[in-house]
């Protein structure tokens, strides 16, 4: 089991984690107002989520490894902006609690007490547990030596919609806004839009990086191709839903 990228309608998604609810078509309902309110307060206009289609029958779902192996790209990310992964952590998202008495998270968690699946071994062998202190188990080095942090933070922080995110409950929705919604403090919502910005500014910076890589054998080297080809998967599965108007969804 691992962290796939699907295609998804958001009123379909957001039916699916209130399935448990009394009036779940009511709850949806208020859940979507709720996001969008906050849309619009953070863009200081009035949004609109646009006619999505039905994902259409020739849009696969994507497979980015292990339920860690995002971290590994997001850890890039956030040091390129001179954060460690957990200080990008801590940067506040914007919050919404609908009238809502609970959440069906077993619908959308896929986690189970089971091992995760390992990565191709190609993207470093990767199995669990990618956070910056673990980076060592499965390079030999410490991450300071492969990617120091700059001495200067970037402000505002660059990467809010693909480091500030859910690993497996989450939803991109075809929408414009800078910064991702945290549902009943669990379910996350992005902008599709600005992800996709955000990671076409990420790529300058990972070339420069593979520009200055080392030996190929060397962690950094190892490091930098596990970043680039999670970066590939992510960067394609945005283009397709952009182009389909289609929200994303983590699962």
């Amino acid at each position: 089991m691992g962290l796939g990228i699907n295609y998804a309608r958001l009123d379909d998604v957001l039916l699916q984690l209130y399935m448990d609810e009394d009036h779940i078509a009511e709850r949806a309902a208020q859940a979507k107002s709720a996001i969008k309110q906050a849309i619009d307060e953070q863009t200081g206009v009035e949004s609109s989520f646009p006619n999505e289609p039905s994902p259409p029958s020739d849009l696969d779902a994507s497979y980015l490894g292990s339920y860690s192996a995002v971290h590994l790209l997001r850890m890039f990310a956030a040091r390129t902006a001179g954060f460690t992964l957990d200080e990008a952590y801590e940067l506040e998202v914007d919050n919404v609690a609908p009238s809502v008495t609970s959440v069906n998270r077993e619908s959308l968690d896929p986690v189970s007490d089971e091992p995760h699946d390992e990565i191709p071994e190609d993207q470093g062998g990767l199995v669990e547990g990618s956070s910056e202190a673990d980076f060592r188990i499965f390079y030999g080095v410490e991450i300071d030596t492969v990617l120091p942090v700059p001495p200067e933070k970037v402000t505002p922080f660059p990467y809010y919609n693909l480091v500030c995110f859910s690993d497996t409950e989450g939803i991109y929705v075809p929408v414009w806004f800078p910064r991702p919604i945290e549902v009943d403090g669990y379910f996350y919502v992005g902008s599709l839009m600005r992800l996709q910005e955000e990671l076409v500014q990420l790529k300058a910076a990972i070339d420069a990086a593979i520009d200055a890589k080392g030996p190929p054998d060397s962690p950094k080297a190892r490091y930098l191709r596990t970043v680039l080809e999670l970066w590939r998967t992510l960067h394609e599965s945005c283009a397709k839903a952009v182009e389909y108007s289609i929200s994303l969804v983590f699962e």
